[in-house]
């Protein structure tokens, strides 16, 4: 993982910052929702199925271009589940023993930071879904850490359905 002084190793690059969200001490979770969970509650909530393209290995255009307008409304809880759903869509399960997706913990500055890590191995259609929710605000808001080399660490999806709880009950009243 990552060095005490930020500094990758093992091949790993440098850190950048992404947000003052980092400085955010967030409580960690008891425990986390699996992939499975998350794409199910996401998708009963509206969010549109992944449909890949003619060839059925890469997100289609028409799909990406959906994703991509219902995240730049940040004031839709559809967004944040949309968000949320694209962060458990990746072509590999683990990589040279890295696991593509999901809860991980990195240290930055001597302290332990629990994330969602999101990998995409150097794969265009695991780059075409970040560049799909890369636009919008929440991925100013949610995004913790990036690595030069596709390695991406965002708030832990429980927070980001928080978000997205707190906003259907607002709208509804509740």
């Amino acid at each position: 993982m990552l060095s005490e002084n930020g500094k990758g190793h093992g091949g790993w690059q440098g850190i950048l910052p992404a947000s003052p969200a980092l400085s955010r001490k967030r409580p960690r979770a008891r425990h986390h929702l699996s992939i499975a969970q998350i794409q199910s509650l996401c998708l009963s909530r509206g969010v549109p199925i992944i449909v890949l393209d003619g060839a059925g290995f890469y997100p289609s255009a028409s799909w990406l271009d959906r994703v991509s307008s219902l995240v730049q409304n940040e004031s839709s809880p559809i967004a944040y589940y949309t968000f949320l759903y694209c962060l458990t869509l990746n072509k590999y399960t683990d990589y040279d023993n890295v696991q593509a997706v999901g809860p991980a913990v990195v240290r930055l500055n001597g302290s332990k930071y629990h994330v969602w890590a999101y990998h995409t191995f150097g794969w265009s259609g695991n780059e075409a879904i970040i560049d799909a929710i890369s636009e919008s605000l929440l991925w100013e808001y949610f995004l913790e850490i990036y690595e030069r080399g596709g390695h991406y660490y965002f708030t832990l999806p429980e927070h980001i359905l928080a978000c997205a709880t707190e906003m259907e009950n607002t709208q509804t009243g509740r």
